[in-house]
């Protein structure tokens, strides 16, 4: 007889516990946003990650943003008429040909020399 109530009271503090793990989880999920709200160049999805805007609505169009927060320009892309390990494979569509660098502030190639 004397268990009885130490079991209930045992019942109601694993409840309110529960409840308040519940409340706690459910204000976290509520606040919870993508990183600088993709700075206005991206869609937030439910896991809170950015997805960039495309160039273009077609489908396989490039991202016209990148970075984790969709801060960051991508540059034009062209066929490369060299790979880092000096084979001339022409690959298509690669940021600045491989012929220069991504200024991801600006979106534009600061090319090698001998490029323009």
């Amino acid at each position: 007889p004397s268990l009885a109530p130490d079991l209930k009271q045992n019942n109601n503090t694993k409840k309110m516990k529960l409840f308040a793990l519940l409340v706690a989880a459910g204000i976290g999920m509520a606040s919870a946003a993508c990183p600088n709200s993709c700075n206005g160049h991206g869609t937030c999805n439910a896991l809170d990650q950015c997805t960039c805007y495309l160039e273009a609505t077609l489908n396989g169009a490039a991202s016209m943003w990148t970075g984790a927060d969709c801060s960051e320009m991508t540059c034009p892309r062209g066929t490369s008429w060299i790979d880092a390990d000096g084979s001339a494979s022409h690959t298509p569509d690669v940021e600045c040909s491989d012929a220069g660098v991504c200024d991801r502030a600006t979106g534009e190639c600061a090319c090698f020399d001998g490029y323009e």
